[in-house]
């Protein structure tokens, strides 16, 4: 869908989490909202943007952000039948991503592109209320040299989890395959049996930000006639 309507639903949950930890990322993401509708819009991106987000800072809550070499190490691996992990796809992940938690929930993300002070690829991550499109979390995402996975720590005004994606290739026949982009959220003080997998589909080109400007755009427009 170019641009279109995001109010879509689809993917598929992987339920391989206890249900306490679960509920309690769900009403983490789809239940606060931190930042407004005219907030989303106006927000630019800097030409060289910090990635703070995935050092060891601290956070106001008192949990640190684990660099990535140590998150590394406890990266999860899915529990899904597929072929090989592919190359990061930075040069189609932006734009609008639906996917579905295991009671059937719809969580909307927005993935941007952007390039931090020394010059590497970092990944914006915005979640979102598809009704209301006001923020309901941030973070910053970014990827070892040659590696596979960004690994993104979420912030909301009440806590915050980890965000692991990744594609890959899965064997759907004989001689036949399609790529397939994952996210895993995971409880910030979590671990992999905490884990929630699911398979994502991009509903729209444009990224949040972009998605706000454009329906403003079209409303003028309508005043205009």
């Amino acid at each position: 869908m170019r641009g279109g309507d995001v109010n879509t639903t689809s993917g598929h949950a992987y339920r391989q989490v206890r249900p306490a930890a679960w509920l309690l990322v769900i009403a983490v993401v789809i239940g606060i909202s931190a930042k407004g509708f005219a907030q989303s819009s106006a927000t630019q991106a800097e030409p060289c943007v910090a990635a703070a987000t995935v050092s060891s800072a601290p956070y106001a809550g008192g949990a640190a952000v684990p660099p990535v070499e140590t998150a590394r190490a406890t990266d999860p691996v899915g529990p899904f039948p597929l072929s090989a992990l592919l190359p990061f796809p930075w040069a189609s992940i932006d734009g609008i991503w639906t996917m579905k938690l295991p009671d059937g929930t719809s969580l909307y993300f927005s993935f941007e592109v952007q390039s931090d002070c020394n010059g590497r690829k970092i990944l914006k991550v915005n979640t979102f209320d598809r009704t209301t499109y006001r923020l309901t979390g941030d973070g910053t995402g970014l990827a070892l040299a040659n590696d596979t996975m960004v690994r993104a720590a979420i912030t909301t005004p009440s806590t915050q989890y980890m965000l692991y994606i990744r594609q890959f290739k899965q064997v759907v026949g004989k001689g036949q395959s399609r790529q397939v982009t994952v996210v895993t959220v995971r409880p910030f003080n979590g671990n992999e049996t905490d884990d929630i997998h699911m398979v994502a589909r991009k509903v729209s080109v444009l990224t949040l930000d972009q998605y706000v400007k454009h329906q403003q755009e079209l409303a003028r427009s309508r005043q205009i006639r």
